[in-house]
């Protein structure tokens, strides 16, 4: 009986109970431009999005711009410091399930 249980199991479809997250982000640029900071964030979705840029400092993270969009877009923040090091966090609206709402980049460093 346990056996064909397992067996049952083994061979289920395995997208059955997992649904795709389709959403991606990518760094594009951390780079200076006229001696400021420079970062664009690609977004690939169907839906709307709110794109947030944190400062990482030792004591936690610190908001420094939020822009919204919605499907496929190039998000810039500009004027940006030089010495920090930054994440990006991107919150989608219409995402299938809660553990495709947020996706982050982190650790980003203007060169």
């Amino acid at each position: 009986m346990l056996l064909l249980i397992f067996c049952s199991l083994l061979f289920a479809p395995l997208n059955s109970t997992v649904s795709p997250c389709d959403s991606k982000i990518s760094l594009v640029q951390a780079s200076l431009e006229n001696n400021k900071g420079l970062i664009e964030i690609s977004v690939n979705t169907s839906g709307k999005f709110i794109c947030r840029l944190h400062t990482e400092k030792g004591i936690g993270l610190e908001k420094v711009s939020e822009k919204t969009g919605s499907g496929n877009s190039v998000i810039k923040f500009k004027d940006l410091g030089t010495e920090s090091l930054y994440m990006v966090q991107v919150e989608f609206l219409d995402a299938p399930s809660p553990r495709c709402s947020k996706l982050q980049l982190s650790q980003i460093i203007i060169e």
